[in-house]
């Protein structure tokens, strides 16, 4: 673990310089990301920009964010920088130069935005232990924490700040974490003094690691990255946000086709013309050019079906 957090620590310090000699179109987000890669499980991707819920409310701008690799998608895209559905975030980080309260207070605002993008309600969630399936239920919301290269005044009353634009909050959308490195970290434990998210923990603690209260961020961030369990995406609720209204999308398959003929004709009418298509390739890039990729999938789906 020595050799871990002496690798967090040099990171860390890498970007800290490298934000002084950014080349054309870098950030130092997108530098902290990159050099923080190799410790953040590869289902996770880095990004930042903006994060938005079904309803149409907007997170402010986060420096970085960590999507899920695998099943998000982004409502926008620029290169590295996105809008990004809530459900599809598992945390976000605010990187700063320096540690002072005000700008602690204001990080924390920041993230709060974020977490105020998902409800408070419980929801259920499926895990496999020991090849048992079993039901949970969770009120958690995404990871957030500050992260600083220095401080700037007193560890006492930068820690201040955070607790108390913390206590502004509702208590699921508070920060989780803040750490200056070499210096302190700031977290929240319940009554039996474990680590746990600030909705459940009700005593404020300030554990003055030194040199090791990056890896002391790092083990409890990782921990709830890789613990938590997103809502459900239903990307048709984002469809009824524009619209005001909810879509409703039916599709019946008809008993007969217009000319008499049972759906199972016309099903076998597609197999025939398709597997004509395939065997003659300039048929093919017909068949291809003239149906969109949706209707394609569709009928490749039928005749899975059939």
């Amino acid at each position: 673990m020595r050799a871990l957090s002496d690798n967090l620590s040099a990171a860390f310090r890498s970007s800290a310089l490298l934000s002084h000699n950014l080349t054309k179109g870098e950030t130092r987000e997108q530098s902290v990301a990159e050099l923080l890669r190799p410790y953040i499980p590869g289902r996770f991707a880095f990004s930042s920009g903006e994060i938005v819920n079904s309803t149409g409310v907007v997170s402010r701008q986060q420096d970085v964010i960590l999507v899920d690799a695998l099943n998000g998608v982004p409502l926008l895209a620029f290169g590295k920088v996105g809008v990004h559905p809530i459900e599809t975030v598992y945390g976000c980080l605010e990187i700063k130069s320096r540690a002072d309260a005000s700008e602690v207070a204001s990080a924390v605002a920041s993230l709060g935005s974020v977490k105020a993008l998902q409800s408070n309600e419980k929801r259920q969630f499926s895990t496999t232990t020991r090849g048992a399936l079993g039901l949970g239920v969770t009120t958690n919301k995404p990871f957030t924490g500050i992260v600083a290269y220095e401080l700037r005044g007193k560890v006492g009353s930068v820690a201040q700040a955070f607790f108390d634009a913390n206590a502004d909050l509702d208590p699921h959308d508070r920060c989780d974490s803040l750490v200056v490195m070499d210096k302190f970290v700031c977290l929240y434990r319940d009554g039996e003094e474990r680590i746990v998210p600030p909705e459940i923990g009700s005593t404020r603690y300030l554990a003055y690691a030194d040199e090791l209260s990056l890896l002391v961020f790092y083990v409890w961030f990782h921990y709830r990255l890789t613990s938590y369990h997103a809502p459900p995406l239903d990307l048709l609720r984002y469809i009824a946000s524009d619209s005001n209204e909810s879509p409703q999308l039916e599709m019946t398959i008809p008993e007969a086709t217009a000319d008499g003929g049972t759906f199972a004709d016309l099903i076998e009418g597609f197999r025939a013309a398709t597997e004509v298509a395939r065997a003659d390739g300039r048929a093919w890039q017909e068949y291809v050019r003239g149906t969109s990729p949706a209707q394609r999938a569709l009928i490749d789906r039928l005749l899975e079906d059939s």
